[in-house]
């Protein structure tokens, strides 16, 4: 009798053990999600270069004093949604674009469209921008993919403040995404 006792007593020990585990692996990523990091499914081609369609993003949402260049940021458009977009110029920068070919304090720089077809800048500011300055407290944004998307070359530099969220981390395994990769 005292052996059957031990049993169930193992078994109930056992099963408190696992019961405490899940729970405080559940609240653990219950309060990662929502004070820092949140899952999404990036759903746009529009970084095709550094993150595919359908891929899982780790958005950390906050209010943000800077931006650095490089960083790919969730943001407030003018016609009231949202957009992810990497991060080119920051305050005290010049940017244009000529002939598809973006230029950053007047050197030509990496962002640059693949396309065969160069707009007239008439027909569209995807491939032509006029020399700005940007202000402080503003950023210019482009995508990796320019085909057909829409980031600060329809809407101009976007204001810091509009930021809602950074990605830091792709994929299963948590590949690091900011200015410094």
């Amino acid at each position: 009798m005292a052996q059957r006792r031990s049993s169930v007593e193992k078994r109930r020990t056992l099963f408190w053990a696992i019961f405490s585990l899940l729970s405080a692996s559940f609240l653990f990523q219950l309060f990662l999600r929502h004070f820092y990091l949140r899952p999404l499914r990036f759903d746009s081609a529009s970084l095709e270069k550094t993150i595919t369609k359908g891929s899982l993003v780790f958005l950390e949402e906050k209010s943000y004093d800077e931006v650095q260049k490089g960083e790919i940021v969730r943001v407030f458009h003018p016609e009231g949604g949202e957009i992810f977009c990497r991060v080119v110029a920051t305050e005290g920068s010049k940017v244009s674009i000529v002939n598809g070919i973006f230029y950053l304090d007047g050197k030509a720089a990496t962002p640059q469209t693949s396309s065969e077809t160069i707009f007239p800048k008439e027909m569209s500011n995807r491939d032509h921008y006029p020399l700005t300055e940007i202000r402080p407290g503003y950023f210019f944004c482009l995508h990796d993919n320019w085909e057909h998307t829409y980031d600060s070359r329809l809407w101009g530099p976007f204001a810091i403040s509009s930021v809602t969220g950074k990605v830091k981390y792709q994929g299963i395994l948590f590949r690091r995404l900011d200015a410094r990769s």
